[in-house]
């Protein structure tokens, strides 16, 4: 496996989220002014239950089948026709239960969105076979084409709908277009064909990574969405739309580079599970380059959230700036450790991955449940502390399967962390000193990035350097 091969595979899908991420910035001020932050909340409501019905769409079964040495048409085709199901069903779960979430939450206009959203996990349960085949021959490029198009296409959408007054609906549909032409991208691409085949024994050696696959997917999306709901019945549509905006700023990190970078790592990192050293080594590279990607940007947008917020969202929006500044600091750190994950998965350790996320999803709802009533600042200082104060256990138990220390792993950390605290509090003193416009600070803060970020890969360089050999040596021989 070819170094060349990873990071073409991972830039290819990363460009795709970082396209999408563009797009969202240029488009996202139009919408903004167009909408309300209640429209943004009722919809960001409809969409947790969606994503709980996501979380079932494909039993787990997907990524399983990417572990698979040989393509077997029996095992593939039931794994199809089981997941395709499960996405039915949920389908018409999600119908049934529209009137009453309209009802429990108050919000007569949640009952349509919700239903016309109900087709998410269907769509989702179609696609999850073909794209695992896609994944298992490294075609992530084509995925990444894929969402780019959908990415645009609903983009486009959402713009004429909001700007012709369709509100709530402009989001709506824009996740509609998406995901239907994702759909069909992946079908013309896919070479898998299902069979008219059907075995559960076929399925056995499948069904308990999937369990537990699902298991952990359950689990974060209490981590993920039991603020949406708490937030949407106790506070209401208003604050959610607020908190849910700012956490679409701090979940930019694991959405644009982390996840793709799981997405892509995770095969490399099956052929060589056997291999503790190179496991290991492998993964204190990727994540040295995903702190000097992610800290300082984080940093800065969020010593300068006031003027950004504003900037780009107008100013009703400028409750975001504080959110995103309390959260900014977990969702940068999530960004690094979403690699956990991805290890976890490769060595087979499913349960552990599964045990983390109880405990964290556990810990996060008493926190929730002790915050909620004093508004949503206090939730987001919560939600930081919950992640900041769990992450050395997190890295005790995942790092202990690659017979890492944590001083190594943290280490990594030290440079970006220490440069961006530097930078940010420099342009708070500038800020402070000067009268800047707004279109001016976002210059300035652009130009503290790019220096943040060459000053740090000059104090890095020969651990760059380092890391980029070893990593071409290990893909190269996988074996040795």
């Amino acid at each position: 496996m070819k170094l060349k091969s990873l990071v073409l595979n991972a830039a290819a899908l990363s460009s795709a989220k970082l396209l999408a991420t563009a797009s969202q910035f240029l488009i996202l001020p139009v919408i903004a002014r167009h909408l309300t932050p209640d429209d943004f909340g009722l919809v960001a409501l409809a969409m947790t239950f969606v994503v709980f019905g996501m979380v079932f769409s494909d039993a787990g079964l997907g990524q399983s089948l990417v572990r698979t040495k040989r393509y077997n048409h029996l095992v593939w085709s039931s794994a199809f026709w089981f997941v395709v199901c499960i996405g039915l069903g949920l389908a018409v779960f999600l119908i049934l239960i529209a009137p009453v979430m309209a009802w429990w939450f108050n919000e007569e206009e949640l009952r349509p969105i919700l239903i016309t959203l109900s087709f998410i996990p269907l769509i989702l349960g179609l696609l999850s076979v073909p794209q695992a085949e896609m994944q298992k021959r490294g075609a992530i490029a084509q995925i990444a084409i894929g969402e780019t198009l959908g990415t645009f296409a609903g983009f486009a959408v959402a713009i004429w709908i909001a700007t012709h007054g369709g509100g709530a609906w402009a989001l709506v549909m824009q996740q509609i277009i998406f995901w239907v032409i994702r759909a069909i991208s992946v079908g013309y691409a896919t070479k898998f064909r299902p069979r008219l085949l059907f075995s559960w024994t076929a399925l056995g050696e499948h069904m308990k990574f999937g369990l537990d696959t699902v298991g952990f997917a359950l689990v974060n999306f209490i981590l993920r969405q039991a603020q949406n709901l708490v937030i949407g019945k106790s506070l209401g549509s208003q604050p959610l739309g607020v908190y849910s905006m700012a956490n679409r700023f701090a979940n930019l990190p694991t959405d644009v580079i982390g996840g793709p970078i799981f997405y892509t790592l995770y095969s490399h990192l099956v052929t060589i599970h056997g291999n503790k050293a190179a496991m290991r080594h492998m993964i204190l590279s990727v994540s040295r380059l995903l702190a000097i990607l992610i800290i300082p940007p984080m940093a800065l947008v969020a010593a300068g959230g006031e003027a950004f917020f504003t900037l780009f969202l107008s100013e009703k929006w400028s409750e975001v700036s504080t959110i995103f500044l309390i959260i900014a600091p977990m969702g940068a750190m999530h960004g690094i450790a979403i690699l956990y994950g991805t290890v976890l998965m490769a060595t087979g350790e499913t349960n552990l991955r599964l045990r983390i996320a109880v405990e964290m999803a556990l810990y996060w709802l008493v926190l929730l449940a002790s915050a909620v009533s004093f508004g949503i600042q206090v939730i987001a200082i919560a939600h930081t502390v919950w992640f900041l104060s769990y992450f050395p256990r997190l890295t005790r138990l995942f790092l202990s399967s690659i017979d890492c220390k944590r001083s190594t792993y943290f280490s990594l950390f030290l440079t970006p962390s220490i440069i961006a605290i530097i930078f940010s509090f420099l342009h708070h003193r500038l800020t402070i000193a000067s009268d800047f416009t707004l279109i001016m600070e976002m210059v300035i803060l652009l130009i503290e990035m790019l220096l943040a970020w060459g000053l740090i890969v000059f104090l890095e360089k020969k651990n760059i350097q380092k890391d980029i050999q070893y990593l071409r040596n290990l893909l190269a021989h996988p074996d040795k």
